[in-house]
Formats: structure tokens, sequence, C-alpha cells
């Protein structure tokens, strides 16, 4: 979450919005935003709705992996990132938000 906090205003300068969605509820996730001073938003699927339709369950556990996607303004799913790594992810989509608008 470092990462990618760190990245934020990278991220923002290229007209990306994060926002970050797990299953825990409301209220964890605005005590874990107000402790971490996240300058973007996370968003609750407690019911796993979210999880369930994006194909990132945990068989038979509460919870989601740890995935990324970058969704562009028509809805379109650009990058599905499985190996996300914890230390560079901000820069890993810096990198990839780039290689997309190039490529148009």
């Amino acid at each position: 979450m470092k990462s990618l906090q760190a990245a934020a205003t990278q991220l923002d300068d290229l007209g990306v919005k994060v926002l970050g969605v797990s299953r825990d509820s409301v209220e964890d996730q605005a005590k874990f935003a107000k402790e971490c001073d996240l300058k973007f938003g996370l968003l609750s699927d407690a019911d796993g709705s979210a999880t369930s339709k994006y194909d990132c369950a945990y068989e038979g556990r509460p919870m989601s992996q740890r995935v990324t996607f970058l969704i562009d303004k028509d809805g379109k799913v650009r990058l599905r990132d499985e190996g996300v790594s914890v230390k560079t992810h901000g820069e890993d989509m810096v990198a990839a938000v780039k290689r997309i608008q190039d490529e148009g």
C-alpha cells in the first residue's frame, strides 16, 4: 500500500482514479485509511459480490486475492495484474498506465 500511496500523485496526473477494494467492512476500511493516511478511496466488498465478479476469491476463504485491475474510461479491463509486488506496485502501475496510454 505504501508504494501505491507514493505513486498516487503520478497516477492522478496520468488521469487514473485509484480505488482499493477488499472484503473488510466499511468501518475497518475507514480505520485503515485513516491509519495509513491514504490519498485514495477504499471500497468495502463485504458481501464478496465484486470479488466473485472479478474472479478474485480465495476458494473457501472470506477474503480476496491481491489483484490489480486497470480499467479504462469505457469500462474495459486493460490489465489484470496478479503478480503484485508490494514494494514496487506504485511504480509498476505508473509504467503500465503509460504503456497502455502509448498504445492508444
